[in-house]
């Protein structure tokens, strides 16, 4: 989907820096890629399973919970816009 897609357009334009600095292919290269994007590919591994165990968690107190996030997430514009814009890779 669009997560994928900004993700892919990230990735592509770092590599456009990298290539400019260390060069495709070097381990200078390939270290320098990997520092700038392993956090941001972790990060958004870690935040989709967490989405994902959290909607598929029956429990009562799970369920109010998560209701209540998504009602805060709707009401504060400034939580949403933010949530959106990492979602979005932006």
């Amino acid at each position: 989907g669009a997560q994928g897609l900004n993700i892919s357009l990230g990735d592509i334009e770092c590599l456009l820096r990298v290539s400019q600095s260390a060069g495709l292919g070097t381990r200078a290269g390939l270290d320098a890629y990997n520092r700038k994007r392993h956090a941001e590919a972790r990060l958004r591994v870690s935040g989709v399973s967490a989405l994902n165990r959290a909607s598929m968690t029956s429990g009562a107190g799970a369920r109010d919970l998560r209701a209540e996030a998504l009602k805060l997430l709707t009401r504060v514009t400034p939580l949403r816009r933010s949530v959106m814009r990492k979602g979005m890779g932006v």
